[in-house]
């Protein structure tokens, strides 16, 4: 069973709904930050694109999963219609990124943390 890793940031984020795709991943490591990166808040989820601004990032999780629940996670993120799955090659890990780049006139995340986000909101 060959192992990749994955980069959550959202809702795949440990203590939220869809981290339950999850339950046989390993937590590689916590507290992350990606750079390169803009997060928006889309309302229930974040959405995420790449920026030049290496001073961006995001926040989130590295998890170990088997390759083979990538379709699962793909149907839960929408891919293709919402996101599209990236590999990092400098940070060897996978993540999930906005098909829609007309989100600008969304609210950006400060701090590129969604869980922080929603926590100051309730």
């Amino acid at each position: 069973m060959k192992k990749i890793r994955l980069f959550a940031y959202g809702t795949l984020r440990k203590g939220s709904k869809g981290h339950r795709f999850l339950q046989s991943a390993i937590l590689v490591a916590e507290n992350q930050k990606l750079h390169g990166f803009r997060m928006y808040d889309n309302g229930f989820y974040p959405f995420v694109i790449p920026v030049e601004d290496t001073k961006e990032f995001i926040c989130g999780e590295i998890y170990e999963i088997p390759e083979e629940i990538l379709p699962q996670l793909d149907h839960y993120e929408g891919v293709p219609s919402l996101y599209k799955r990236v590999f990092l090659d400098a940070q060897q890990t996978y993540v999930y990124i906005s098909q829609n780049q007309d989100i600008e006139d969304l609210p950006v995340v400060p701090n590129g943390d969604w869980r922080a986000h929603k926590s100051a909101m309730e």
